[in-house]
């Protein structure tokens, strides 16, 4: 039986046969390579590293230097609340998940919310205890430092999520998928507020890739560390557990109890305030228009509470039954599409999990696949290129988190080389291409 496979996957490159074991895991001396070999690599030691990789590490330490010289340091930065929070986490007596801004008093950091200031809430800094573990190492660095090293790590880790290539991928040109990814309002509105998510998004995708390669424990922690940041990245275990990667489930299970056991440990942190600074986020935020978030359409259409949290369930259950039903592969990228939708408040930014798979898409030659990544980048620039209307851009990453989960569900062939296959599928790849 051979499977429906887009025309690119169908005949595998001469010596790319060994890459594909039938009746057993995908052999991980060379399937799954980080970064594909370049051709334009240049030798620093011994070290091969590709000139375009050079030109992005140089670029990101010109944005550092140059954000340090102006002195840009915007209030509204999320790297300023993790800094107060931080500080407030480690001090004795102190309260994490206090109200920001009498935070930013006592400290005097200057800061600005940008949410209703109608809303009689606490406007905590919303971030698990492990969370606030993690972002320790921030606290040595001064706080006008803060948003220009956070900067200079996120266009390192966009140039990866631009970059990252997998066997099989289209004729992208790597240089335009590095300046469109760039150029795109979920890495345009990571870089002005200097949020996590580029880190976030390497990890959880970089953990998948070690988990797909054989290396569970080290694929499972690195993705027990995003969803310690960012909490949507554990809808991965349902299909690690599905697929039977025990090991990596278990590594992503301790890790996240881990680092949570040990936030709460910190003199200023303690699990009630978490979870209510958690809560209230949630009604303080979620109306933004950069929320992509299934909730944010419901409240948009007056629906209670109540009924927005069944809707939600609802979906998140569907779309795993529809996910699951495709038992040949498990992608990433249909799942994390299916959290961030149902998830109360995920902004834009946080589509740059997508950004990999949607790179595929376009270099797929599956003419339907292609198309659909083309739609999806056209959605991510319309806020830059038509600013007037980013006041739908929530909306707009909707609709792309819609069109990744529907093509992964429809095609998940498509995303083959980001995909865990079953040993079945492996059998019938190997048996019917090589």
């Amino acid at each position: 039986m051979r499977l429906d496979l887009p025309e690119g996957a169908r005949r595998p490159p001469i010596g790319e046969c060994d890459r594909i074991r039938a009746g057993g895991p995908l052999d991980s001396a060379g399937d799954m390579s980080a970064l594909s070999a370049a051709e334009d690599a240049v030798k620093i030691g011994r070290l091969e590293v590709s000139v375009l990789h050079l030109a992005t590490a140089a670029a990101a330490l010109v944005v550092f230097t140059a954000l340090l010289v102006v002195d840009f340091n915007p209030p509204d930065a999320d790297v300023r609340f993790d800094w107060l929070a931080t500080r407030e986490a480690w001090r004795a007596d102190g309260n994490a998940h206090a109200d920001i801004l009498e935070l930013a008093d006592r400290y005097k950091v200057p800061i600005e919310l940008n949410a209703d200031p109608a809303i009689d809430i606490t406007r905590a800094h919303p971030r698990t205890p492990g969370a606030l573990a993690l972002q320790t190492p921030i606290l040595a660095i001064p706080i006008n430092v803060a948003f220009a090293l956070a900067s200079f790590i996120s266009v390192l880790c966009l140039s990866w999520l631009a970059l990252v290539r997998q066997d099989g991928t289209g004729p992208v040109s790597r240089p335009i998928a590095l300046l469109v990814v760039l150029m795109t309002a979920p890495a345009f509105l990571t870089l002005r507020f200097a949020s996590q998510t580029a880190i976030v998004a390497v990890a959880v995708l970089l953990g998948w890739i070690w988990t797909r390669q054989g290396r569970q424990w080290r694929g499972g922690v690195l993705i027990g560390i995003a969803a310690t940041l960012k909490v949507f990245p554990l809808v991965l275990l349902v299909p690690i557990l599905w697929h039977r990667k025990w090991k990596a489930a278990a590594a992503t299970v301790a890790t996240v109890i881990g680092c949570n056991l040990v936030g709460l440990a910190l003199p200023g942190v303690s699990l009630a305030n978490s979870v209510h600074a958690m809560s209230d986020a949630s009604a303080l935020w979620r109306g933004l228009f950069t929320n992509g978030s299934l909730f944010r359409i419901m409240d948009l259409a007056d629906i209670g509470q109540t009924i927005s949290m069944v809707v939600s369930l609802a979906v998140f259950g569907v779309g795993a039954i529809v996910l699951l039903g495709e038992r040949r592969f498990a992608t990433p990228f249909g799942w994390l599409a299916l959290a961030l939708l149902v998830a109360p408040l995920t902004w834009m930014s946080y589509d740059l999990v997508l950004v990999p798979g949607v790179v595929v898409l376009v270099g797929s030659r599956y003419r339907f696949a292609k198309s659909v990544g083309i739609l999806v980048l056209i959605l991510w620039l319309t806020p830059i290129l038509l600013p007037w209307l980013s006041v739908s851009s929530g909306l707009l990453s909707l609709v792309s988190r819609l069109l990744v989960l529907g093509i992964a569900a429809y095609k998940p062939e498509t995303f083959l080389t980001w995909s865990i296959p079953d040993s079945v599928a492996v059998g019938e790849v190997a048996t019917g291409n090589c």
